[in-house]
């Protein structure tokens, strides 16, 4: 098997999987790992591919977007695991932020099963919907412009609100992440409002279902950092974990915890 028809072979594995081992794709392919690690070094120098420890996945694309109503149904099992995890690291009394979006509603199912004592701005009617049945749930709602299609507020009134707010953590809700190009999601209307509920607090949490991985959208909230908090399901393939932790990026999951939160008191 000639070289480019190897390469085709892989590419199209690569789209099927997201992602593939050395030994897999030399038994597949019968040729030895060495030639299967010489064909990943070759895509992977054309963009193609990123090679992990032990294999690759496949190099980022740009995600689709939809409306809200759709989006509610994409992942819908992996966005409901993914809240419950990130609604563990909220503690009573805990003052937050939460972002709007689909993975922002089940998130806020959660937190409302856990049934805190918390402080909670947002600018999602959905989400304050969904909260202000609980009496121990103090609700700020940034206010302003009404998007009837997405039923979030923005606009400057949105943005002013947020400024004059400090909170312990912010939870958002992007539509992809890469290690290229960060993390970034499609709404210019609700852009600069995540930039501010980052802005304004402590600790950033990023909520990200397994299937928003290594893809792109098309405005940049920023870079990755160490110092961000990263949660998706259980679904993510081990790959991906293992890359971004090469890169220092700890990704949460039901089988990954947070390794600050786990820490023992002396190694925090």
């Amino acid at each position: 098997m000639l070289a480019k028809e190897r390469h085709n072979r892989i590419y199209n594995i690569l789209k099927t999987k997201r992602s593939v081992s050395t030994l897999e794709l030399a038994t597949l392919l019968a040729v030895s790992t060495e030639t299967i690690r010489r064909d990943l070094l070759d895509l992977e120098s054309k963009g193609l591919l990123q090679r992990v420890y032990g294999g690759a996945v496949l190099a980022g694309e740009v995600i689709s977007y939809h409306d809200l109503p759709h989006r509610m149904e994409i992942s819908k099992e992996a966005k409901a695991e993914l809240s419950e995890t990130a609604a563990m690291l909220v503690n009573d009394g805990d003052i937050i932020a939460i972002d709007a979006g689909s993975t922002a509603v089940h998130f806020a199912e959660a937190l409302k099963k856990r049934d805190l004592m918390l402080t909670v701005a947002t600018y999602s009617l959905t989400v304050a919907n969904i909260l202000s049945s609980s009496e121990k749930i103090n609700l700020m709602i940034c206010g302003g412009l009404l998007s009837k299609r997405e039923n979030n507020f923005y606009g400057q009134l949105a943005i002013d609100t947020l400024q004059k707010l400090h909170v312990q953590k912010s939870f958002l809700c992007p539509s992809a992440i890469s290690l290229q190009n960060g993390i970034s999601d499609f709404e210019h209307e609700f852009y600069p409002i995540q930039k501010q509920l980052m802005a304004c607090g402590d600790n950033i949490y990023f909520l990200l279902s397994s299937d928003k991985f290594e893809r792109h959208g098309l405005l940049k909230l920023c870079d990755l950092e160490p110092g961000y908090h990263y949660i998706s399901d259980s679904g993510l393939d081990e790959a991906y974990i293992k890359l971004y932790r090469e890169k220092n990026i700890h990704i949460i999951t039901k089988n990954h915890p947070d390794p600050v939160q786990n820490a023992e008191p002396g190694n925090r």
